[in-house]
C-alpha cells in the first residue's frame, strides 16, 4: 500500500512539475522579458516621452501582450 501511494505521488509530480513550469514561463518570465526588450527598443528609437510611450505600446502589441 505504501509503494502504491509513492508511485501515485511520483506520477503526480511528473505531471504537475512541467505544467507548473510552463505556466510560470508563459505568465511571469516571458512577459517580463518582453517588457524589458520593448523598453530597450522604445528608448533606442525615441525622441520624446510621447514617442516612447507609443513605440513601447506598439512593441507590446506586436509581441502579443496588448
Amino acid at each position: 500500500k505504501g509503494t502504491k501511494n509513492m508511485k501515485i505521488l511520483i506520477v503526480l509530480f511528473l505531471i504537475l512539475a512541467p505544467v507548473l513550469s510552463f505556466l510560470f514561463f508563459w505568465f511571469e518570465w516571458r512577459p517580463s522579458k518582453i517588457r524589458a526588450e520593448c523598453d530597450t527598443i522604445a528608448w533606442d528609437k525615441t525622441v520624446g516621452y510621447e514617442d516612447y510611450d507609443w513605440k513601447y505600446e506598439q512593441c507590446l502589441h506586436n509581441k502579443g501582450l496588448r
